[in-house]
């Protein structure tokens, strides 16, 4: 992160996590934070995983559509104040699928001032950031000032790194998202211990 994308900061032991693909961590996510009635704020058109999730735990779903005349991104002004207090997650991911369409400095910069004036956790999946041309340098959500505060982001190994099937992701940023992650995705998935403290959180509250 900090050498490609010039993320700053990270802590590898607190605010990383690694998943089986970054379709199984973004499943995973809303069982952390969404309880019935919590909405997911999802872009169409666009990967449904989260939101699929969201719905079957009883939560719901508002699509913000990706037009051609916003550059394709999602249009955080019209969402109702209700809409805006129900909110517990956002999903954005630039480069985008499948649109294309990538996210400059502003945009992540309005997402983050919209995160903190909602209270609302920012999930950037960013599956595709690694895939530039003509010497233009990846552009991180995690590169920007106060993104860490609101906000995750999820990297994927079979997109940048050509690995498709060996299913390795990460999720990195905000310690109390990742550490959320960590207890769900130690009940869920199988293999080693997802973080090094999770087992013992798990113990002290179970």
């Amino acid at each position: 992160m900090r050498e490609v994308y010039q993320v700053q900061g990270l802590n590898s032991v607190t605010e990383v996590n690694h998943g089986i693909g970054s379709k199984p961590i973004l499943a995973l996510l809303p069982l952390a934070f969404i309880n019935p009635g919590d909405i997911t704020i999802m872009t169409v058109p666009g990967y449904p995983v989260m939101g699929t999730t969201t719905q079957a735990i009883g939560g719901e779903v508002v699509n913000l559509p990706l037009l051609a005349e916003n550059n394709f991104l999602p249009d955080l002004d019209s969402l109702t104040a209700e809409q805006c207090k129900r909110a517990k997650l956002l999903y954005i991911n630039y480069p985008n699928n499948p649109t294309g369409a990538v996210a400059n400095k502003e945009f992540f910069a309005k997402v983050i001032d919209f995160a903190k004036k909602h209270n609302i956790i920012v999930v950037s999946d960013a599956a595709y950031a690694a895939l530039t041309f003509d010497g233009e340098v990846p552009l991180s959500f995690l590169s920007i000032d106060g993104a860490k505060d609101v906000g995750v982001e999820i990297h994927s190994l079979s997109k940048a790194y050509n690995m498709t099937g060996w299913r390795l992701a990460f999720i990195c940023g905000n310690e109390l998202v990742v550490k959320a992650f960590a207890a769900v995705k130690d009940n869920n998935d199988s293999g080693v211990c997802s973080h090094p403290k999770s087992r013992g959180i798990l113990s002290q509250t179970s």
